[in-house]
């Protein structure tokens, strides 16, 4: 797996509140630990609440479990900021938060072009590795601009899960809570 690459859980993360119905980019491989950020978890927060530099409605993201209280981000390639690092043709993440913050203020840079993150995910090789062994995650490379930077944080695993084809196609249409059939059904007899 290299940067750039994203992990979908599966319907075999159960239990897990972090990761359950989890997309996460993967931003680098080094030292033989990976580090990611969960792209369909909006906070009930925005940017504005961390920062008074900013003037707009940024959401923010539940990046994952790890440094909840740092902040991360990742933006559309296009956008040329000091310190940039790739991770994709289409993709980059870090460079110099005060030019984010200037081309968002200047509408250079809109909510549609970037995401801020609290916390990041991360795992060691081998951790990570037996996590896929288990079928806890799917693998998807080159993730398009569309995919990654949707507003529509509800449809984004549903998207990437039905990309895999007929194999969670079941998983894919059920509730995010399973017990909400049951409810469905009772009020429905």
């Amino acid at each position: 797996m290299d940067k750039g690459f994203v992990l979908v859980s599966t319907p075999y993360v159960v239990g897990d509140i972090d990761f359950h119905r989890s997309v996460i980019i993967l931003i680098n491989n080094s030292d033989k630990n990976y580090m990611g950020f969960i792209i369909n978890k909006k906070l009930d927060f925005s940017l504005r609440e961390i920062t008074k530099k900013i003037k707009k409605h940024i959401p923010l993201y539940y990046g994952g479990p790890v440094e909840r209280d740092n902040l991360f981000y990742i933006y559309k390639s296009k956008i040329k900021v000091n310190g940039t690092e790739k991770l994709t043709n289409d993709i980059s993440w870090g460079g110099d938060f005060d030019e984010i913050l200037d081309l968002i203020n200047k509408n250079i840079i809109s909510k549609n072009d970037i995401k801020f993150f609290m916390g990041y995910s991360g795992w060691s090789d081998i951790q990570l590795n037996n996590e896929i062994e288990d079928k806890s995650w799917e693998l998807f490379d080159n993730p398009s601009q569309l995919m990654i930077f949707s507003n529509k944080t509800d449809m984004i695993w549903k998207s990437f899960i039905m990309s895999f084809g007929n194999k969670y196609i079941l998983w894919s249409n059920l509730p995010e809570n399973p017990n909400h059939n049951w409810q469905i059904k009772l009020l429905h007899q």
